[in-house]
């Protein structure tokens, strides 16, 4: 008669090694010696308890790396060993369970190339090379009065942006960085750029109070040559000043000025009323 085979106890045991400055981990199933006559042992494992679909025969080893094993991260796996001869298998050891960690992503983007910024009225058009990385999210752009000393950034998912209302004659520093899916962010994009606004003492604007309105999507100014007949109109989006350079008026001519805050739905009254003639 065969002697009955069986396993003792099946354990995971993690070798850790540091290796060019990288962490690496090998995890490995380890199990008693059967104290029967096994000639080999059988690892069987699957993604549920009970449910071992898949198996390897490991031979006289008594233990495994799991490395040899096509699991998949973020993926848990129960596992269990039978030691077998050429008569029979053993029953199943105890069930050991395993979670494959997923990869975390450490490594950012490069930064941004190309950077280059041009003065738009009172604004600062930035423009920069797309970012060509598989992960890529978007990007963030920097600016302040002082060198590298940036407030909050402002998040886009294009490759410009143009920065709002800001203040003539003053000097400003910009930087754009990359920002991946994981949230690695990239260094500030280099050289660093500067631009001032030109202060310009010819330059009128219409300037309105925001609308109380959280609603509100913008404003249209209507304007014309004649108070309450206003012929023309800009929509000017979701600002709350508007360089006359802007409009076409003809010069000496006596012009009318309202602006109505809108949203989706409708457009408010008009404001008060303004006007301006145009000199040579």
């Amino acid at each position: 008669m065969s002697k009955k085979i069986m396993v003792i106890s099946i354990i995971i045991i993690g070798f850790f090694t540091l290796s060019n400055n990288a962490f690496a981990s090998n995890q490995v199933l380890c199990w008693d010696v059967s104290p029967g006559n096994a000639t080999g042992y059988t690892i069987y494992y699957g993604t549920s308890l009970g449910n071992y679909s898949m198996n390897k025969d490991v031979g006289s080893v008594t233990q495994y790396s799991l490395d040899n094993f096509a699991l998949t991260e973020g993926t848990t796996y129960y596992f269990t060993v039978q030691a077998y001869n050429s008569a029979l298998h053993s029953s199943n050891s105890n069930v050991v369970v395993y979670t494959v960690p997923e990869t975390i992503d450490t490594t950012p983007p490069v930064f941004p190339r190309g950077v280059s910024g041009i003065v738009d009225h009172d604004n600062i058009l930035l423009t920069w090379q797309n970012n060509t990385e598989q992960d890529l999210a978007g990007y963030r752009i920097y600016y302040g009065t002082e060198s590298r000393d940036y407030g909050l950034p402002v998040s886009v998912n294009t490759n410009q942006y143009i920065v709002p209302g800001l203040d003539t004659g003053v000097l400003y520093y910009f930087a754009v960085t990359a920002i991946d899916i994981s949230g690695n962010e990239s260094g500030y994009s280099s050289p660093e750029i500067t631009m001032t606004i030109p202060e310009e003492n010819d330059n009128m604007y219409l300037i309105w109070d925001a609308s109380g309105s959280s609603s509100v999507s913008g404003y249209i100014i209507f304007y014309g040559s004649a108070p309450g007949d206003y012929t023309e109109e800009i929509d000017v989006g979701n600002v709350t000043r508007y360089s006359l350079k802007n409009i076409p008026l003809t010069k000496k001519i006596k012009y009318y000025f309202v602006v109505r805050a809108y949203n989706k739905l409708r457009q408010s009254d008009n404001s008060n009323r303004v006007t301006y003639i145009p000199e040579e």
